[in-house]
């Protein structure tokens, strides 16, 4: 009898063992994806580097556009902490392509203010993000 409930125990252990470790790498599994997401989205808003507007120097733009990527970055954080999904992060990127895809040197300025507007619509940290949404517009009318 003490040899089944020695038995008992150990099955326990190594099933609730187990089951942790499926729980953990499952965990793990999403989070390395929902990061990957995030890196893709960040080399995305890096790519309207490749539009300067009329008049701006192309690495004075990509410099400008630090701004924005920092923001999308601290918004998009942590999923714990931004409630995006998976599902909203690939939108977010189909989202990000798109504007990408139809950004010109004439437009540039406008691209920029679509990313920005893109986190806004989400409705959470909008005072933080329209702060640096203003600040950009403004230093661009300044800039050229």
């Amino acid at each position: 009898m003490r040899q089944t409930v020695l038995r008992s125990i150990i099955l326990m252990a190594v099933v609730t063992l187990a089951g942790l470790m499926i729980w953990w790498g499952t965990a793990w599994s999403a989070q390395r994806q929902w990061f990957a997401l995030q890196r893709q989205q960040m080399a995305t808003i890096q790519k309207l580097g490749e539009f300067p507007p009329p008049g701006w120097d192309r690495a004075a733009w990509k410099n400008a556009l630090v701004t924005p990527h920092n923001v999308w970055g601290n918004v998009t954080y942590h999923p714990n902490y931004s409630h995006i999904s998976h599902d909203e992060m690939r939108s977010l990127q189909a989202q990000l392509d798109q504007i990408v895809a139809e950004t010109t040197p004439d437009n540039s300025f406008n691209s920029v203010d679509r990313v920005f507007q893109l986190l806004l619509q989400r409705g959470q940290k909008t005072d933080f993000i329209a702060g640096y949404r203003d600040e950009f517009r403004e230093a661009g009318m300044r800039t050229h």
